[in-house]
């Protein structure tokens, strides 16, 4: 199923092809989806985005959910403007804005 996105700026944003879940072995890397998190939030952060959650969506093509405090269009502007179309462990990665409607449809309170 397609998701949903947004041309315009929003408080969500959705990186996709952040790893391969078929190359994830979590007997040997038990933190794997903890790790990726936390780079995420690592990297908002470092553009002083107000991050509220981040959710990795492990059975899918890489996806990474974040929501930015309301307001925060600035933060995810910067965040999706300095991840987009850049490399993440020799990954092409892709950030996009999606309504919030559809961030909160899809990670409900997980």
């Amino acid at each position: 199923m397609a998701i949903v996105q947004s041309n315009a700026p929003t408080n969500c944003v959705l990186l996709n092809n952040m790893f391969d879940p078929a190359l994830v072995d979590l007997r040997k890397d038990p933190a794997f989806y903890l790790d990726i998190k936390e780079q995420v939030e690592d990297v908002c952060r470092s553009q002083n985005a107000r991050v509220e959650k981040v959710w990795v969506e492990q059975n899918s093509a890489g996806n990474v959910w974040v929501r930015f405090a309301r307001g925060d269009i600035e933060g995810a502007s910067k965040t999706v403007m300095l991840l987009n179309q850049r490399y993440f462990d020799s990954r092409l990665i892709t950030a996009n804005y999606v309504p919030e409607g559809v961030f909160n449809s899809k990670v409900k309170e997980r």
